[in-house]
């Protein structure tokens, strides 16, 4: 599935349409203050969100994807920024 589809929303919005709005506070806390700035962690953010879903995605279609992409699943928001810092620490290691 092509980006364009699901992550230009996911990166001009923010990720505000693909969680609640306690959920993305927190995600925008760790876009303002790492230190490595706002761009790199989102898109290690909507990385991590791709791996979280990896299997589903290996497993369906094109249109199923397409729709889990467009409606992310419910998620637990620590384990997901979790997963995107570890891309950061693998990064520079």
């Amino acid at each position: 599935v092509n980006p364009q589809f699901y992550a230009f929303r996911w990166i001009t919005l923010l990720l505000t349409q693909e969680f609640n709005f306690a959920d993305s506070l927190h995600i925008w806390d760790t876009l303002l203050s790492d230190p490595d700035g706002p761009q790199e962690t989102l898109l290690r953010i909507c990385c991590a969100m791709l791996i979280l879903i990896r299997r589903r995605l290996l497993a369906g279609d094109f249109t199923s994807n397409l729709k889990l992409l467009q409606n992310y699943p419910p998620t637990n928001i620590s384990h997901l920024l979790y997963v995107a810092n570890k891309l950061r620490v693998q990064s520079l290691g």
